[in-house]
């Protein structure tokens, strides 16, 4: 259907219509072909970036992640990241910088640098509070006790876990307070602190039946 509208557009024209059409075919075709999804993808990105459409091109920026992750190419999803960030701070969209920062952390920490994954995760938590979202707050807290827990400073990554905990209760955010809960036990378990990760562990189990999350918490190995 979408190549079909492509072809009948009549003279080709660099409409926000045709590079919305391309995207969503990109994004259709990535499992066919790479080649053909990334061309898609990059006459669509050239279209918003033509037009000055600053919000297209990050729709289109974002939806070529999903030829990227399907590659694993963490270096080009840190720069495709790069440039959404890029494209926020041009608008002044601080929610935007904000989430992005946080996802340039995991994917720069995939790549094993921690300590410019610890900060971009920093950065991103001083705009969240400046923006007065807690959930934010509390969700990239998360990641920096994750990374806190690689460098076995436990201590802070409880600390971490601990207002992300608290901040995600008062939102109500009931799956990534699971999320923290068990990160917690593993941090307890990791500290030999048995007891303490069996209690975290089978919270986590009563609240996913409570809660209906379809999760299985498992603490066998205590």
């Amino acid at each position: 259907y979408l190549r079909a509208a492509l072809s009948h557009t009549g003279a080709w024209e660099p409409t926000a219509e045709r590079a919305t059409a391309m995207q969503e075919l990109a994004v259709l075709t990535i499992d066919q072909s790479h080649e053909e999804a990334e061309r898609l993808f990059a006459v669509s990105t050239g279209i918003w970036r033509l037009s000055g459409d600053t919000r297209g091109l990050i729709r289109a920026l974002t939806a070529s992640q999903n030829l990227h992750r399907s590659r694993w190419d963490l270096q080009t999803i840190e720069l495709t990241y790069r440039q959404i960030l890029a494209a926020y701070q041009s608008i002044d969209d601080r929610r935007g910088v904000a989430s992005t920062l946080s996802e340039l952390g995991r994917i720069v920490q995939a790549q094993g640098d921690f300590q410019s994954a610890r900060d971009l995760h920093v950065q991103s938590i001083a705009v969240w509070r400046a923006l007065g979202d807690e959930r934010g707050v509390a969700i990239t807290l998360i990641h920096v006790a994750q990374l806190a827990e690689g460098g076995r400073d436990y201590v802070q990554a409880r600390r971490n876990l601990s207002e992300s905990l608290r901040l995600l209760e008062a939102a109500g955010d009931k799956r990534h307070y699971l999320i923290a809960t068990k990160s917690l036990g593993y941090i307890a378990y990791a500290e030999g602190c048995l007891a303490e990760a069996r209690n975290l562990f089978q919270r986590a189990a009563f609240l996913s039946r409570e809660w209906e999350f379809a999760w299985e918490v498992s603490f066998e190995m205590i």
